[in-house]
Order: structure tokens, then sequence, then C-alpha cells
């Protein structure tokens, strides 16, 4: 009999019910029937309640969910973790809330044409009174990566049918429109793609790589340097190959998905930047923004375009700073020091990623900048009572 990809989704499906009646598995974690269907399994609800169920009723459940979940990964090329990833095309992962944005299969943002206005024009406030300073601010939209490698993608997932940034196109048009110093990610990270078969993102991965996000960066330093009344600085590429990807990061992302084992990933690009002209690095910088600042700060770190960078992850998550020496978790928003990691630095980037709407960190940091600038906060104020906003890294 030919081994045909359907079969081996029907195979699986069975294999689920076998596992389920094995186990006595009829109900969920939280007491509720097990949705039996096939429809349910095609999207990952099936798998992820039966390994809530698994993980509460059996000895040994760490080992019996981890080689299911490697049957899942390996044989069937269905993500374990159901909907939190997509397993698409050539195994292509995805992760599954920026598919949902990307496939129309939920709503929109909660945020009005006039939350987003608000935004923004708070935003360009804050950027002149920055300027007033003599310090650069320059906001910045990144891709997802369904806005850039849409083709893998399963193609039933977009039954709804496709619309690329929905939340970031309202977005983008409110901060253009305020004229705050932008920097739309996703458009130059789609212009390189085109323009070349190098990857932009990882095949086994959700975020860009340093190859996709060195235009960005790029044009950031444009932006910064002309505000700053400097010399203009540009990227060059001085060196582009490929390697395989390291053991141990094979390695995090097994443990990430709940696996024994990830193969490597292979022919990954790796590109080596300079700067041009070479300008010895004078001044410092402050990223504040999600996860898709990783490669912006390897590609900006690596070419020294500052003397230092500090990094908020959506602002209080945690503190870091390259080179090594500041590492803070948890942070309050009066653990911050505004003076000294913030109108201290001569550069600041606020990064958000084009699928999360309006975030919540974006938001806080405008509000609370703009009050501290203004003198309306200081060291003997009141405690200000906050909390991290909610992790929706992509």
């Amino acid at each position: 009999m030919r081994l045909t990809v359907d079969r081996l989704f029907v195979f699986g499906f069975f294999a689920i019910l076998v596992t389920i009646g094995i186990g006595g598995l009829r109900v969920d974690a939280h007491g509720e029937k097990l949705p039996i269907t096939l429809d349910a399994f095609r999207t990952g609800e099936l798998q992820r309640a039966a390994e809530q169920s698994v993980s509460l009723k059996v000895t040994g459940r760490e080992h019996l969910t981890r080689a299911y979940n490697q049957m899942l990964w390996s044989l069937l090329s269905s993500s374990p973790t159901g909907r939190l990833f997509v397993i698409g095309k050539d195994r292509q992962l995805y992760g599954g809330v920026s598919v949902d944005e990307y496939c129309v299969a939920r709503p929109p943002s909660d945020e009005t044409v006039a939350d987003y206005r608000q935004f923004s024009e708070q935003t360009a406030k804050l950027s002149l009174l920055l300027k007033a300073r003599g310090i650069a601010f320059v906001a910045v939209t990144t891709p997802s990566k369904p806005v850039v490698v849409p083709q893998g993608i399963p193609r039933y997932l977009c039954a709804e049918g496709e619309s690329s940034q929905r939340d970031a196109v309202r977005l983008l048009t409110a901060l253009r429109d305020a004229n705050v110093p932008l920097v739309d990610g996703a458009l130059l990270t789609k212009r390189i793609a085109a323009e070349s078969d190098v990857p932009t993102f990882r095949r086994q991965g959700i975020h860009w790589n340093a190859w996709g996000a060195h235009a960005t960066a790029d044009e950031i330093l444009r932006i910064a340097a002309t505000h700053l009344g400097d010399p203009v600085p540009r990227l060059k590429v001085a060196e582009l190959h490929f390697v395989d990807e390291p053991i141990e990061q094979a390695a995090t992302r097994a443990s990430l998905l709940g696996l024994y084992w990830a193969e490597r990933e292979k022919a990954m690009p790796h590109v080596k930047l300079s700067l041009e002209p070479g300008l010895t690095p004078r001044c410092r910088a402050t990223l504040v923004g999600d996860s898709f600042l990783e490669a912006l700060i390897e590609v900006l770190d690596g070419v020294r375009a500052f003397e230092s960078i500090q990094e908020f992850y959506y602002l209080t998550m945690y503190q870091e700073s390259f080179p090594p020496g500041t590492y803070r978790e948890n942070l309050e928003i009066d653990d911050i020091d505004w003076n000294k990691d913030i109108f201290g630095s001569k550069v600041i980037v606020l990064e958000m990623n084009n699928h999360l709407g309006l975030p919540d960190f974006a938001r806080l940091f405008v509000a609370e900048a703009l009050l501290r600038i203004s003198g309306r906060r200081d060291p003997s104020a009141a405690r200000i009572g906050s909390t991290p906003p909610a992790f929706k890294d992509p």
C-alpha cells in the first residue's frame, strides 16, 4: 500500500484514538469531553487536550508525552504544541498567533482608529521632546514570518482568506499621519526576500535572522544620524556564507516543543556586515521591543554601530546591555533608570511586531516617557503600581 500524506493523516488520527482508549482519557484536564473530531486533530486541539489529560493521569507522563510529541513531529509533521506553533510545507515553523492574524482566523485587535491616532500623536510629541534634548527617536515595525514567507502556510488554515498586516496597516498609517520617524521593517524585509534566494527567516524558527533584519537596521541608522546631524553610516555586506545550525540551538528547540530531539537546520545564512564609513561609535542607544529585537541587536552590536546598547524586552520583562554588563528581570516601571538608560542615550528605538496590534508595552513606554521627560515623574514621586504586560511573543 502506498503511504500518502492523506493516509498518514488518517493513521495519526486513529493512533491518537488508540492512545485515548488505552489511557481511558475521555475528558481533558478541565473535566470537559475530549474534542474527538478530524477538525480538532487537524488544528491540534485534540492533541493538546489529550496531552494535558495524559500528563495528569499516566505514570511516567513526561516520557510518554515526549514520545507522543516526537511521533507527531517526526512522522506526521504536526505541531505537538497544538496551535502555539504551526508546521507548514517543507517543515516551515510558524507562530500560531501570527498565522491566525495572517489567515483572518481571528478578528482584528480591539483597538479603534482613535486608539491608534492617540498613541501616534503621543509618540510624535515624545519624538519632538526628545529631539529638543538632542535624542533621535525611531519607531520600527517588524514583520512576522507569514508576511514575508506565506508560501509555507498550510492552505486549509487560510480558508477564510489572507489579509497581511491588518493591524499593522492601521498602526503604520497613524504613525505616518502624525509624522513619527518610522521604519517599515516588513516592507524592507519583503524587498530583500524578493531580490535574493537567501532566507530572511529560519525555516524551523519564527523570527527573522540577521540577513532579514539588516536592511531595517540600516534604515534605523540612517534616520538616527539624520536627526542628530551626523554623517550617515551605511551597512554593507562584507561576506555571506551558509552554516549548519549549532547543536545546542536544535536542542533548545526540541525542549521548547517537548521533544526528545529535533533535526538541525541546514544551510543557514551567516552574514558579516561592515559599517561605512568606519566611524568610531560615540553614542549609546536604547531599544525597547519584543523578541524581534534579537536580530536587530545582533546586526547593530556586530558592527559596533553604538558605544553600547540597552535592551528593554517588553519594557519590563528584562533589561540587558550590549556589550554584556547589565541583566535584570521582572522590572517595575520605577526600577528603570529613566535618566540614565532611556534619556541618557542618543538614540531610542521603539520596535513593534506587526501582528501584535498596538502592544501594551509600547503604549506604556510612550505614556511613561512623556510623563518623566516633562518632569511629572521623579524618584521622589509616589511609586507607580504596574505589572509586566501580558506575554504575546509571536
